[in-house]
């Protein structure tokens, strides 16, 4: 029987944002391939799934760059597919030291012209469905990359390597065991099953950019799944939006863990301000705002909104977004997501967002932000809230909060750079727009580094202090402010 061939993706856990993006456009273009993240299916082995899907290959796409050629796994798997003859593809998605015994193959580049190269790797895979050879893949070189391209040539064999190959011809075909010594291969299995614990602890801490990549067909979207209620979500409805102090003061005692407890001191600011006297008449201050801890005092224009302000039961209000880009405003729909712009609507009013950072930009796709200066209070926000129902598409934009998995919403936002309505399915719900030529400002926020500053555990730990120092050019939200 005729087997259908099928690329394996090779990457460093680094690139998995690429690595997605590249696989689901790859799908959506009819190619067949095999990636960890999207067809190891729960309960599966991991280290059994890999072993398995890099033998049943016929390709193999390297995903090259500086902590993938550096990773002992992937080169495992490369040297596997050499040793194999399947074909390899490097993949060029940041410049990096390509291995010796990698140079003789041309790489597709898609650092500069992500659409072009992609068009390109179609047509490869395409025209190699009907073979399984092994041969270099063209594409331009880089004038400006320093690795010598030469014309391929047989590489020696080592009288080793030789006996491998005689051994290999007198062993039955389709048993991958036997390729490797026992040894060995305990010593990876032992790695793998480290490094997917390790994994799957991050997974639940690591808020994961969207995909464009369709759900997973036993994973139903958003809108259809059913959370049973949390316990304090219905003493939370009873006093909402009641304006009672005492209300809210006994929710936090009943419930110090509760999805709303952020939201409840916030309202208990608001009504102790409302209820002070008036400061001229009085001769004493005005009640001070919530402020996050060790903040300083904001200017002026970003004080708490007066009594007759929105408040979070309000249908539409809007937030003023001050950047070293520039401004924009933000028109927030709580009808759209409710609990998401009740989040939201606290985070601003807390001053959450001011001095945070545009840690991560993908062009043409999505702005990523929302994780505090500082990591005190990060913290205080650490309680997640539950999913909305997803009521309007991913348009250009768009404000949506981030992720990593089923309520788990709390901080990180992204704004949609284009049209993204694959998102919808995958449960992300906007909630607000941006207004006017607000998008002319947030389309020039710094993207040069990448993915580089994604690494959210240190900038949870450390907040802008390890962003300042390693990605000092990256823009910055000055504050944001609900408008009077």
């Amino acid at each position: 029987m005729t087997r259908t061939p099928r690329a394996f993706f090779s990457y460093s856990r680094e690139d998995s944002d690429f690595a997605m993006r590249l696989a689901a456009d790859l799908r959506s273009s009819g190619a067949a391939i095999w990636l960890d993240q999207l067809d190891i299916r729960p309960g599966e082995r991991w280290d059994r799934s890999v072993e398995t899907a890099l033998a049943d290959c016929t390709r193999v796409l390297l995903i090259l760059s500086p902590s993938s050629v550096e990773s002992t796994n992937v080169m495992d798997e490369v040297s596997f597919a050499l040793e194999e003859q399947k074909t390899v593809i490097p993949v060029l998605y940041r410049p990096c030291k390509i291995p010796f015994r990698l140079r003789r193959l041309q790489y597709i580049d898609f650092r500069e012209d992500y659409d072009s190269a992609l068009r390109h790797l179609v047509t490869i895979l395409r025209d190699e469905d009907d073979h399984t050879a092994q041969a270099p893949v063209e594409a331009s070189p880089d004038p400006s990359d320093d690795v010598p391209r030469r014309e391929p040539e047989p590489a020696p064999r080592a009288e080793g390597s030789r006996r491998k190959s005689e051994l290999r011809q007198q062993t039955p075909a389709g048993e991958v065991a036997h390729r490797w010594a026992p040894g060995r291969l305990v010593l990876v299995v032992c790695v793998f099953v480290v490094l997917a614990g390790a994994y799957a602890w991050l997974q639940k801490r690591t808020v994961r950019l969207p995909t464009q990549d369709a759900p997973k067909q036993n994973a139903p979207a958003a809108a259809d799944r059913q959370t049973p209620p949390s316990p304090d979500e219905p003493a939370w409805q009873a006093i909402a939006h009641s304006g009672n102090i005492a209300g809210f003061e006994s929710y936090i005692a009943r419930f110090p863990a509760g999805a709303h407890v952020a939201e409840a001191r916030t309202r208990i600011e608001e009504l102790k301000t409302k209820s002070a006297p008036n400061a001229a008449k009085a001769g004493a201050s005005p009640a001070q705002p919530l402020r996050a801890a060790g903040e300083s005092a904001a200017p002026s224009r970003s004080a708490e909104p007066s009594a007759s302000s929105p408040s979070p039961a309000s249908g539409t209000f809007k937030v003023l977004f001050d950047t070293t880009k520039g401004s924009f405003e933000i028109e927030v729909h709580r009808d759209w997501a409710p609990l998401g712009a009740g989040r939201f609507y606290s985070l601003v009013k807390s001053r959450y967002f001011n001095g945070s950072a545009f840690f991560h930009v993908v062009p043409d796709f999505i702005v990523h932000f929302g994780l505090a200066a500082k990591p005190d209070v990060i913290r205080i926000w650490d309680t997640p809230i539950k999913d909305d129902p997803v009521t309007q598409t991913n348009r250009a934009g768009s404000i949506v909060f981030a992720t990593a998995g089923p309520n788990t919403r709390r901080t990180q936002l992204f704004i949609n750079l284009h049209d993204n309505p694959r998102l919808d399915r995958q449960g992300f719900a906007p909630f607000g727009m941006v207004l006017g030529n607000g998008m002319q400002v947030v389309n020039r926020i710094y993207s040069g580094y990448g993915d580089k500053p994604n690494q959210q555990t240190a900038i949870e730990s450390q907040g802008n202090a390890y962003l300042d120092a390693n990605f000092p050019k990256l823009d910055h939200i000055k504050y944001a402010t609900i408008e009077h």
